[in-house]
């Protein structure tokens, strides 16, 4: 989650401004695991009092439940 931008993830200790879209980062976790050599994926740092509007929690519940959805139906 760091790696993306404040407007989608206001929520982190170490913002990155000019990181990466939403779509940027669905598309690179989608991207990663179909790769076979990833047996392990972490979505990490989402900090609720950095983010009063759970902007973060959204964005990121969101990534979450897409890229789990294709590993389910994919792999």
């Amino acid at each position: 989650m760091d790696s993306i931008d404040p407007l989608y993830i206001p929520g982190t200790g170490t913002p990155a401004h000019g990181g990466l879209s939403f779509e940027q980062a669905l598309e690179l976790n989608m991207e990663l695991i179909k790769n076979s050599k990833v047996c392990c994926w972490e979505s990490a740092e989402i900090n609720p009092i950095l983010d009063k509007q759970n902007i973060s929690g959204k964005y990121s519940f969101e990534i979450l439940d897409l890229v789990t959805k294709s590993l389910i139906e994919n792999y």
